[in-house]
């Protein structure tokens, strides 16, 4: 069975995997909908590490338990989801939209969002070379 999978960078896959980010914000649009499989990058990057301990990790490490940056997968399949939608970013959907799931991508009108569900951690993940756009896993 092929499975469409697309990269993103740490610490977004990470953040789809825990359940924190629903929805991932492209400059592109797809008209594919159905299985996706999530995989991490394998550079790490300090600007988003910095990103996910100011945003994420202290503001929500008393409400849940979650990962040092260090310790999220580089390079590996992360989740599995569903990709039931891909629409362009209005300023009405962008304000629907939770501070946290805001913090979480790149909310610019004009953009697109990629709506995920059923969103479920691999476990345990597995290591992918990861390419540019929608690919065949």
């Amino acid at each position: 069975m092929v499975n469409k999978a697309i990269s993103l960078w740490q610490p977004w896959a990470g953040l789809i995997s825990l359940g924190l980010k629903q929805v991932e914000t492209r400059h592109w649009g797809t008209q594919y909908r159905g299985n996706l499989i999530i995989c991490s990058a394998q550079k790490t990057n300090r600007d988003l590490e910095n990103l996910y301990y100011d945003t994420f990790w202290y503001p929500l490490r008393n409400k849940r338990e979650l990962p040092r940056y260090c310790d999220l997968y580089f390079g590996y399949a992360v989740a599995q989801c569903n990709l039931t939608n891909c629409i362009i970013m209005t300023e009405e959907f962008i304000n629907s939209q939770t501070e946290l799931e805001r913090a979480a991508g790149d909310w610019e009108v004009g953009r697109f969002a990629w709506i995920l569900t059923d969103i479920r951690p691999i476990d345990p993940p597995f290591e992918v070379k990861g390419r540019q756009g929608l690919f065949n896993l």
